[in-house]
């Protein structure tokens, strides 16, 4: 392939793609084998997991509700509060397309108008990093119907800060409230704890 990985603009580090071959294709990750050059001219190979991306979908009633899925995670084996959200994982489907696609799957509801808002990157070791696309809605037509994921409920936006949600969500969560411009938010987990936010290269409390 001859693509070369630059890290830290340092060219006496940096390691040569020579071969690319997918050795595990799942519906959520998928892994590559990937044979490297060194600098030093040895070879090895790398595994590299690839995530595809998601979208995630803050839904407004004309009463100033948030709607939330309760679901039970296995991997935590608790109960969990989320707004809808899904995989990038349609070949060709566009960002919007997708936010649409998985508010209609999840809760009946069918999304206009859709706003980009946000960019959210998560990090956690050793899983790969996520990279989430973060949209608002307030125009939507259908009926509301429970999926199989777990349970809706159209929550107050003042009640959301007091839900059992992921920290990082109440960070962005908050910054919809507060009708923040387009960002760009980092979020590193160290397991289920929140350890570090930074938005726009600034760093947040996490508490």
């Amino acid at each position: 392939m001859g693509e070369l990985i630059e890290h830290f603009e340092d060219p006496s580090i940096s390691e040569r793609i020579l071969s690319s071959t997918r050795s595990f294709e799942g519906r959520l990750l998928k892994v590559d084998s990937v044979d490297i050059e060194l600098p030093n001219g040895h070879r090895t190979t790398h595994e590299v997991v690839r995530h595809p991306g998601a979208v995630c979908v803050v839904a407004l009633d004309d009463q100033g509700r948030v709607l939330v899925v309760r679901q039970y995670r296995t991997a935590l084996e608790r109960v969990t509060v989320e707004v809808p959200a899904g995989k990038l994982d349609h070949p060709g489907e566009d960002r919007a397309e997708a936010a649409r696609r998985e508010l209609r799957e999840e809760t009946g509801l069918t999304m206009h108008a859709p706003v980009y808002r946000g960019i959210v990157d998560f990090f956690c070791d050793p899983w790969p990093a996520e990279r989430m696309h973060l949209y608002t809605c307030t125009d939507f037509t259908g009926t509301l119907t429970d999926c199989n994921e777990g349970t809706l409920e159209w929550v107050p936006k003042p009640e959301v800060e007091n839900l059992p949600i992921w920290q990082g969500d109440k960070i962005f969560l908050r910054l919809l409230a507060e009708g923040a411009p387009f960002f760009h938010l980092e979020l590193t987990y160290h397991g289920d704890t929140l350890v570090q936010a930074v938005l726009e290269g600034e760093t947040l409390p996490c508490g």
